[in-house]
């Protein structure tokens, strides 16, 4: 919402400099979707444009998803107070922005995917290996702590939660929205060996593959845009922790 009323105050203050007044006594956030499409596109540039030739592309890809969003849900919302006339004035500027959006964001979208193509795998880019054993020690002494704890409080109970997310982030390298999405389902199949097929574990002769299937877990769970399925592996040393998170009674005590 902060954003959206950023670009609304923008947006004003693009009409004030083209001398378009609004129809209304009082103009409303509606009115960026309506027939003003070139001064929302200058209020776009202008929140986005930054001090000499950096943009700020993360925020310019934002505004195009937050505008598409709104203007749909405007649309929505006038077919079912019946205002047909305002609903097509918001069809009409989506019609608009699908032919012109490519022309306004596409140099954001190049360089988010140019970014995360050759940038952020730069080995400069990359933590230290130092860093991740400091914080992988961290996390084991605080988990051995609280998985020996027997008086649950809520505060526990989400410390050990946030230790166990952020312990399956590291190994996995994963995003961290992934593994706080996992399911008690999701977490009772993996416990359970659902995901391994055992007539091929059984065939299995490498002997560090086989250290691996006694002691690591694997879950599947929904991953970005909920299209597909990625794997998410749970070491050994987690594997007591979600048993406490998933447990009813500690549940129940810490709700």
């Amino acid at each position: 919402m902060r954003r959206l009323a950023n670009l609304f105050k923008h947006f004003r203050g693009e009409l004030k400099l083209t001398n378009k007044e609004v129809p209304h006594a009082t103009a409303s956030a509606s009115d960026m979707f309506k027939m003003y499409f070139q001064e929302l596109e200058f209020s776009v540039i202008h929140i986005t444009d930054s001090e000499g030739d950096n943009m700020k592309y993360g925020l310019k890809n934002e505004l195009k998803y937050l505008i598409k969003k709104s203007a749909w849900i405007l649309r929505s919302n006038f077919l079912i107070l019946e205002e047909d006339e305002s609903a097509k004035e918001i069809e009409q500027f989506l019609v608009v922005f699908d032919m012109r959006k490519h022309s306004l964001f596409s140099d954001a979208e190049y360089q988010l995917q140019r970014n995360r193509q050759i940038k952020h795998r730069k080995p400069v880019e990359q933590p230290l290996d130092s860093d991740i054993d400091r914080i992988k020690e961290y996390i084991h002494q605080e988990m051995s702590h609280l998985i020996n704890e027997e008086d649950w409080t809520t505060n526990k109970y989400s410390q050990l939660r946030d230790l166990e997310i952020s312990r399956l982030t590291l190994y996995n390298a994963r995003r961290g929205g992934e593994p706080c999405r996992m399911t008690l389902d999701e977490w009772e199949d993996a416990a359970k060996d659902s995901w391994i097929q055992s007539s091929a574990a059984a065939t299995v002769q490498d002997p560090l593959e086989i250290e691996l299937l006694k002691t690591t877990k694997i879950a599947f769970q929904s991953g970005k845009g909920n299209n597909r399925l990625v794997s998410v592996l749970i070491p050994e040393d987690c594997i007591r922790g979600l048993e406490l998170l998933a447990d009813s009674k500690i549940r129940r005590f810490v709700e």
